[in-house]
């Protein structure tokens, strides 16, 4: 979205920060199944913070910044996107409509999960299961990209706040010989981009702010005490529970309606056209001519009386022949 809208600068910087906060969440994800025997799923997870005191702090800033809560790196990164989609008018509008829509689901559903895997009464076997915290070669990772995750956003402030601070967009004006060329060109298609003024920054960074506390609470108010509110939907309403938890279909529409397809046209391709008919082909004209000399080399066997047969029944046909015509 931020290369579409020109924003070349805040591309580059949202995907700094993505590697902070969602590297992080990655490998919290798999602390968390470390310290859960190898159990991935959340419903039955539950009360892990106090069992895992540091993959849940370090969790929490990944989930901040994912989530775009105000002032971590996550925050400032898509906002900027999302205000030069937003300045850039048009139809960018509704890409920005778009935009704000994915970040107020992101919001919940990362709160969904911290309150699904931390918080809550546990859901886990305890005679079989026993949460622990992960060896510090896994959680000091989490603790490094946890800083990052929070301070992460210093690199690329928005103008209006680094104004009120002292301080500049460092990455932006890193890259800005790398970029200058694209604006550019778009300059030249497109007219100047419009800039963004200090007042319409401050009403997008105050709307990117209120969605994502706003979806980041009711996510995490809705899942703090379990699983009912999905058992409640798949009681209340199983087609949608059952389409929401097949992935939106998603995922086996993509496996019947693309992966099967190709697979059956691989397979008749390789085996039916490749091995049976192109193969089979070029390995019978093979055959058939293998065939056709061990049976013509048994005209030259080097026995004068084979040829003197040979010849003599030529002749007789010669004659048959001769005497037909």
């Amino acid at each position: 979205l931020g290369l579409g809208a020109g924003a070349f600068s805040a591309a580059i910087f949202h995907l700094v920060t993505h590697a902070f906060f969602k590297g992080l969440l990655f490998l919290g994800a798999g602390s968390v199944i470390h310290g859960m025997h190898e159990e991935q799923d959340m419903h039955r997870m539950g009360g892990l913070r106090k069992h895992m005191p540091r993959t849940y702090v370090t969790f929490l800033a990944g989930a901040a910044a994912l989530s775009g809560l105000p002032l971590m790196s996550g925050y400032f990164s898509k906002d900027e996107i999302l205000a030069h989609t937003f300045v850039a008018g048009g139809y960018y509008v509704i890409l920005w409509i778009v935009g704000i829509g994915a970040a107020a689901m992101t919001a919940f559903y990362t709160w969904r999960m911290v309150a699904l895997t931390f918080f809550g009464p546990e859901r886990f076997d305890r005679d079989h299961v026993h949460p622990h915290e992960s060896p510090a070669s896994m959680t000091v990772p989490l603790m490094i990209l946890a800083v990052l995750s929070v301070g992460g956003g210093l690199l690329g402030l928005a103008p209006v706040i680094g104004h009120l601070v002292h301080l500049p967009h460092l990455l932006s004006e890193w890259l800005a010989p790398v970029v200058e060329p694209g604006h550019r060109v778009l300059a030249l298609s497109h007219g100047p981009h419009g800039e963004v003024g200090h007042t319409l920054e401050w009403v997008l960074l105050g709307v990117g702010a209120a969605i994502a506390l706003v979806f980041a609470h009711r996510g995490f108010r809705a899942y703090l005490s379990g699983t009912q509110r999905d058992q409640r939907l798949a009681e209340t309403r199983p087609a949608l529970f059952g389409f929401l938890s097949d992935a939106w279909r998603i995922d086996s529409g993509y496996q019947s309606g693309v992966v099967l397809p190709t697979r059956l046209v691989a397979f008749v391709t390789a085996v039916v056209v490749d091995q049976f008919a192109i193969d089979g082909l070029v390995n019978g004209c093979a055959s058939l001519a293998k065939s056709v000399g061990q049976r013509t080399r048994r005209l030259a066997d080097g026995d004068l009386r084979t040829y003197a047969l040979w010849i003599g029944a030529g002749a007789v046909l010669i004659s048959f022949f001769w005497m037909w015509s």
